[in-house]
């Protein structure tokens, strides 16, 4: 028989390895991932028989705390709070780490757990982290939820050209004989055009007509001609989006152009990512592969890989800088990465993709800094508990957060 104690042990003194790794900012993406699918698959086991408000699980909290605590003492003098890589690290992953041993244990002695015994604390909220989520409108007004239609259906026809919801949430275009046929016959058919559409704390991801894939942020939306070679490889987008264009010989003869309320992005086979939240306050195209021209009213920037063209919409100051790619691409990767930013801005990320209300309450520090890394599929408590660590002061009403001086 096979001794579970043994392997529960041998589980927890990996996982602590895997937490220390990652708390020190060396782990590899492939540790990162075999760890997150560990606390995944056991807290999916577990279900909601989880004891979070029991007395162990407040001690086992409570010495982690302590310790990090600690740790953040010793760069407390710093001007930058770091949230993930040296410190913050420490609290996301050795809470999950205690929160994982523990469903694990519970689960191997007290099978028979009532479910009652689930006890949320008021300042942590259960709030969880957006999903796929979005709205496709039609040529002719029709809207489709597309995360409430089943996957692998086929939505609509139009044109010859099918739209298909495939089984990993992706939104796909295909175009049939019937297509080049219908518009060899009416070589005049008026262009239509399609809009997708994502919620505050959603995403989604589309594969266009000519072969482009685009990942769409919270909060964005995108329109596009249905026959893309027909009415051009032109796209309209409102907050943030990561393109894949495709660069064959036909898609050559029309060049990719993306469209903003502030400028427009001319492409030809290449990656990048475009965030034009008017919140932001900016407007930023990174240049993953290929090349790029941004057109401003102001004037245009070539980009080559690894440069960020940056528009500053209170002034038009248009420029051209060297970035982090990671950092710019974080959101499509399953990740948040803040890299000298401040609470605001950290705030405004939170709230897109967590659908909830952020207020500030006094004087707020603005110079106060945050630099660190934390995957986007925790729930908020998660968020909540490193700004507590890290010093912040909030208040939680619902969905409303409000950070105090």
């Amino acid at each position: 028989m096979e001794d579970k104690s043994h392997q529960n042990y041998m589980d927890k003194d990996l996982l602590q390895q895997l937490a220390d790794k990652i708390s020190k900012g060396v782990a590899s993406d492939e540790e990162i991932a075999r760890y997150n699918h560990w606390y995944n698959a056991v807290e999916e086991l577990a279900g909601p028989q989880v004891g979070e408000g029991s007395d162990d699980m407040r001690l086992r909290e409570t010495k982690l705390f302590n310790r990090i605590e600690s740790e953040i003492n010793k760069v407390e003098k710093s001007s930058v709070r770091h949230l993930f890589i040296k410190v913050a690290a420490a609290a996301a992953c050795l809470v999950l780490l205690s929160s994982a041993v523990y469903l694990l244990y519970k689960r191997s002695y007290e099978p028979s757990l009532p479910t009652n015994t689930m006890v949320k604390n008021a300042a942590y909220p259960l709030i969880k982290p957006g999903g796929n989520k979005a709205v496709l409108t039609l040529s002719n007004g029709e809207k489709i939820i597309l995360n409430e239609v089943d996957d692998k259906q086929q939505l609509a026809n139009e044109q010859g050209i099918n739209i298909k919801k495939m089984a990993d949430g992706q939104l796909v275009y295909e175009i049939t004989a019937t297509a080049f046929s219908n518009k060899d016959k009416s070589p005049s058919t008026s262009i239509s055009y399609h809009t997708i559409e994502t919620p505050v704390g959603g995403q989604y991801q589309v594969i266009l007509p000519d072969g482009s894939k685009v990942w769409l942020n919270a909060a964005s939306s995108i329109k596009y001609p249905i026959d893309f070679f027909g009415g051009g490889r032109m796209v309209e987008l409102r907050g943030e989006a990561y393109f894949e264009v495709a660069g064959s010989q036909k898609a050559a003869k029309h060049p990719f152009i993306v469209n903003t309320p502030y400028q427009r992005v001319a492409v030809l086979g290449t990656h990048f990512n475009v965030n034009a939240y008017e919140e932001e306050g900016t407007v930023k195209t990174t240049l993953l592969e290929g090349a790029v021209k941004v057109r401003t009213a102001v004037g245009e920037l070539l980009l080559k890989p690894g440069q960020q063209a940056v528009l500053q919409l209170s002034n038009r100051a248009f420029y051209v800088q060297p970035t982090d790619l990671e950092k710019a691409v974080a959101w499509k990767n399953g990740y948040f990465i803040f890299n000298k930013e401040n609470i605001r801005s950290v705030m405004r990320q939170v709230a897109r993709w967590y659908d909830v209300d952020v207020a500030f309450k006094g004087a707020i520090q603005e110079e106060d800094q945050f630099v660190g890394r934390l995957p986007r599929n925790v729930d908020i408590s998660e968020i909540l508990k490193i700004l507590k660590l890290s010093k912040v002061k909030y208040q939680v009403d619902g969905r409303k957060i409000t950070i105090e001086n």
